[in-house]
């Protein structure tokens, strides 16, 4: 437990309790002494300047009171810390109901304990003054409360963890990130610094149900507003490719909305989460899960060799209209997969898919990052995404990552010049051995650090 002399800054975290009785604290309030059929006609004028602690009541029985039937409605001690504050810190109209109604200012003592101190003071009143941030904004998936903390706070991270557990009674586990997302599956080592080793959670986003392991898959909560965004773009009885999907952020959503969904991810584990959320969602129907490296997917795409799902179809060829890349750090690099995979005669008469690439980028203004996503895309690509009616070039910033990193969407209707290169234009075919269509180059893949 924590001994007195850490309520000025503990040294280093060997804790794994706080002594709550530390914190127990007399404090004078000022108030205005009230009766019952004028209480609340005055809690409604003064409100927004009343006491604002966890456990403690605005209003409170006057124990100067012989009758038992007065009250006391407590001020907020931040701001009015006197009672002359009343007159100068509250407006004039609402000081002159006070004295029209000839209500008394008086001092009220309170009994503050831990449970009435949020968070951040605590915080505030257990770590070292030379904390100058305090940590307060967490990411929460379901039960757990997941931290990035900086260098200078991992001493103190379990006396952050259960503060963060006290103070929060939906959270059982708190966990903080130890390092970059580096491995192709996206996930990132983390420690338990509060509570249980428990990462099985249930989330709910826009009324669709996900289940799956924390420490198994990707899963950023602040994504929440993407996932409606991208799937707002498309229709129903729509063909969707997720090429790189998790565990269905964005494939369960479209297929309840009605689109046919082709949903793929390389991850074993993000697989088993995928097929789970697809049959918890009621949507088996309308989604066909693969667990594929993401160029082959896209390539089963472009060929139109995905098994038909769609009702009432009987043809065997399945032309998507949207093909989603979700893996900002390394999605752009897979637009390579693009040219030449398409067959023309396939493909006749039927408009190109939209792209809908995450990336990361960089820059002081909009235009320096929009810029810099095109480029690298047209490097893959081999041709230009100037902005047009055809291939309806958008970038689209989608959140901070971290200081000059950004998270962009590159949204694009596939260029004919890109969907068809390579092809013969005499049709005379390839000779017995003899390759014509070359492979694209394929830069080395690699993950760019602090990814979210």
């Amino acid at each position: 437990t924590l001994s007195t002399e850490s309520l000025s800054g503990v040294k280093e975290d060997v804790f794994t309790t706080i002594d709550k009785d530390l914190f127990i604290k007399k404090i004078t309030v000022i108030a205005l002494q009230v009766q019952p059929k004028t209480c609340h006609k005055v809690l409604s004028l003064v409100k927004p300047y009343t006491i604002r602690k966890t456990g403690i009541r605005n209003i409170v029985a006057d124990p100067g009171d012989e009758t038992g039937k007065g009250r006391l409605v407590l001020l907020n001690e931040e701001t009015i810390k006197t009672r002359d504050d009343v007159e100068s810190c509250l407006p004039s109209d609402i000081v002159e109901a006070i004295k029209r109604e000839e209500i008394r200012v008086v001092e009220h003592e309170i009994s503050l304990s831990y449970d009435n101190m949020s968070q951040e003071s605590i915080m505030r009143k257990l770590l070292p003054v030379s904390i100058g941030e305090i940590p307060s904004a967490f990411e929460t998936v379901g039960h757990i409360a997941h931290f990035n903390l900086r260098d200078e706070l991992l001493p103190y991270k379990h006396i952050i963890g259960q503060v963060i557990l006290d103070k929060n009674a939906h959270i059982k586990t708190v966990v903080t990130k130890l390092g970059n997302i580096e491995t192709k599956f996206r996930t990132f080592p983390m420690e338990v610094i509060a509570g249980k080793q428990e990462f099985d959670v249930r989330v709910k986003e826009h009324n669709v149900t996900f289940e799956f392991n924390f420490a198994d898959v990707y899963w950023n909560s602040r994504l929440q507003e993407e996932h409606r965004i991208i799937v707002s773009r498309f229709r129903k009885n729509e063909v969707i490719a997720d090429a790189m999907c998790g565990i269905g952020p964005f494939a369960v959503p479209a297929a309840i909305k009605g689109c046919n969904v082709y949903a793929n991810d390389l991850n074993p584990k993000c697989y088993k989460y995928l097929l789970r959320n697809v049959e918890k969602n009621k949507v088996t129907s309308k989604v066909s899960c693969f667990n594929t490296d993401a160029r082959d997917f896209i390539r089963l795409a472009c060929k139109g060799d995905f098994p038909s799902k769609i009702e009432g179809q009987k043809e065997k060829t399945v032309f998507p209209q949207h093909i989603v890349m979700n893996l900002p750090a390394a999605a752009l690099s897979f637009l390579d997969v693009f040219p030449g995979c398409f067959d023309r005669n396939l493909w006749q008469n039927k408009p190109l898919p939209m792209v809908h690439c995450h990336c990361f980028s960089s820059g002081k203004t909009q235009e320096e990052r929009r810029d810099n996503v095109i480029s690298r895309a047209e490097n893959y690509l081999g041709c230009s995404l100037k902005p047009n009616d055809k291939n309806e070039v958008e970038v689209r910033y989608v959140r901070d990552v971290a200081p000059n990193k950004f998270m962009m969407c590159l949204h694009f209707r596939v260029p004919e010049q890109v969907a068809f290169a390579f092809e013969d234009p005499e049709g005379e075919g390839e000779a017995e051995g003899e390759k014509t269509t070359p492979d694209p180059k394929r830069p080395k893949v690699e993950f760019i650090e602090n990814s979210p």
